[in-house]
């Protein structure tokens, strides 16, 4: 894995004299997705949100828009509408993708172990969370490993965060975690813990003026190109 410092230079060489993504930037990405899609797979137990229901032929979402969502949750139901809204947003138009998202929701309990879930981590207990939503804990979502619910973690808390908790919740996903040297999947808590950290250091290098989810957002753009493409999984973090 590299350094800090190696990084930001592989950042600087992926910018190539382009203006730095800031954090209007990263508040401002939105992905467009397929209502019809949702609908096509949704289970019958479920009441359809909105975000499902409408007759618009695609829905675009910012992750401003996913901010605004996690505020208030306080029942499975508003869970699960943040949940298509977040999905929507990381699927975007593709179908096995939305399949997947959707078949997710299909056991009974999904909103439940959604909403626990985000009241960990939106009172500072990432680590918590995110051992609850592994595969065998007491909160995981079948078929969804670190890459999706670390989405979860981010757009439940990281609006709200209070730094005296430490480092705010990333995503972090298979093009993140390559561009950083981790290998793609089956990160240990420690390990997130430490990629949160990594950051932190990392924005204040790079861009001390700028929150970390900017570094998240640079590393996976910097990913489809440049130093910092993907390359050989590493075994070790």
């Amino acid at each position: 894995m590299k350094t800090a410092d190696e990084i930001g230079l592989d950042l600087d060489g992926w910018l190539g004299g382009r203006i730095p993504p800031s954090d209007a930037t990263v508040r401002a990405e939105a992905f467009t997705y397929s209502p019809a899609q949702w609908r096509r797979w949704w289970p019958a137990t479920l009441d359809q949100p909105e975000a499902v229901s409408t007759l618009d032929a695609r829905r675009s979402i910012r992750r401003a828009d996913l901010y605004q969502g996690s505020v208030g949750l306080t029942t499975p139901t508003e869970a699960i509408e943040l949940y298509t809204r977040m999905s929507g947003w990381g699927c975007e138009t593709k179908p096995y993708s939305t399949w997947r998202a959707v078949r997710a929701l299909h056991p009974a309990g999904v909103g439940e172990r959604l909403l626990e879930a985000h009241l960990l981590v939106r009172t500072g207990r990432t680590a918590e969370a995110f051992t609850q939503m592994q595969r065998g804990g007491d909160h995981h979502v079948q078929g969804f490993g670190a890459s999706f619910f670390t989405r979860w973690l981010y757009f439940s808390a990281y609006d709200a965060w209070d730094a005296s908790w430490g480092p705010a919740p990333l995503i972090l996903d298979q093009r993140v975690a390559a561009a950083i040297g981790y290998r793609r999947w089956m990160w240990s808590v420690d390990e997130y813990l430490y990629y949160l950290d990594f950051c932190e250091k990392l924005q204040a290098l790079w861009r001390p003026e700028e929150p970390t989810h900017v570094i998240e957002y640079a590393l996976f753009q910097a990913s489809y190109r440049g130093p910092l493409a993907l390359r050989r999984p590493q075994l070790q973090a």
